[in-house]
């Protein structure tokens, strides 16, 4: 296991790696800290600068430092380079300029770029289920397990028969929650952990954010089959390439307009199934232009730009 502080050289170029644990879970700490330390050292085979320069990545699952203090670690030559960044701390919107460096999140690092679940045998879409489908842990932000996202999505999904939205897992503020649990169960609202491979038999598959973006939301805009993307409060490094009802179908954060809107996913209308289709395959090819060794070369090229722009 590499140190957590640690000097990687190219020449007379230097990173300093400075992964600020904001965690006690120890395995998850050095998980996070591998898989950057990873990215890094692949990254510095492709930059194009030779001097020193310090890199903050916060090992978290949120990156909650405010604008203006980004702004201020740049004046001390100091880059900073989170996985997610929350739109509230950028007004509502997903900063994008010179001062903010997108790393990948954790589970792209480590499956290079979900490599092989990209790779699997497709499902014909004649042979996908005809329902949206999701399986998750009660992760999230609020302090009422009624009141979690995830799982008013589930209950949203009682009764309805294109939607297929169970949780599987209860932790956080849901793991001591008795009488939620129950209620799920006794509704058929929960299920046994299902391998997310297993998603792409269904035409459709939904994105909801937990304590942060959800990671495997890239995989899934690959996977073959349509993503309903609730509405995230996350912006990541694949944020801007992928277009609402060009690439994937968006889903209120309110998830008012969950059942409505996922509907379409049951459709025998043939021109509805070619646009789903047709939002699959769009979808597939960006994802196919974001490899995990292309967005490396990206990130060195993005990297030694805001050096020479700033730093000199």
């Amino acid at each position: 296991m590499p140190p957590i502080n640690n000097l990687r050289h190219r020449h007379d170029a230097t990173f300093m790696i400075n992964i600020t644990r904001t965690q006690n879970e120890k395995n998850l700490y050095l998980e996070y800290s591998n898989a950057f330390y990873k990215f890094l050292t692949d990254v510095i085979t492709h930059v194009t600068f030779y001097r020193a320069i310090k890199i903050i990545m916060i090992a978290a699952d949120e990156s909650p430092l405010p604008y203006p203090l980004i702004q201020n670690l740049l004046k001390y030559h100091i880059i900073f380079s989170p996985h997610s960044y929350p739109k509230s701390l950028g007004d509502g919107k997903c900063l994008s300029n010179s001062l903010l460096l997108y790393a990948p999140n954790v589970h792209y690092i480590k499956t290079n770029g979900f490599y092989n679940q990209l790779n699997m045998t497709r499902v014909p879409w004649d042979k996908k289920v005809k329902t949206a489908y999701w399986r998750g842990s009660t992760t999230g932000q609020e302090n009422n397990c009624g009141n979690l996202q995830r799982v008013r999505m589930c209950l949203q999904s009682l009764n309805i028969s294109w939607i297929d939205a169970k949780i599987s897992n209860f932790c956080q503020i849901c793991e001591n929650d008795n009488s939620m649990q129950d209620y799920l169960r006794n509704n058929g609202l929960f299920s046994e952990h299902i391998p997310e491979h297993y998603w792409i038999n269904h035409r459709g598959i939904i994105d909801i954010d937990g304590n942060t973006d959800a990671w495997g939301i890239f995989w899934r805009l690959g996977s073959g089959s349509v993503v309903f993307a609730v509405e995230s409060s996350f912006c990541s490094f694949y944020t801007h390439f992928f277009k609402a009802f060009v690439h994937y179908i968006p889903i209120s954060a309110d998830l008012g307009d969950l059942v409505n809107k996922t509907r379409i996913v049951a459709t025998e209308n043939a021109t509805e199934i070619e646009l789903l289709q047709s939002m699959a395959k769009k979808s597939s090819l960006v994802v196919a232009g974001l490899s995990y060794h292309r967005y490396v070369l990206q990130f060195a090229k993005r990297l030694s730009n805001m050096v020479h722009v700033n730093f000199n």
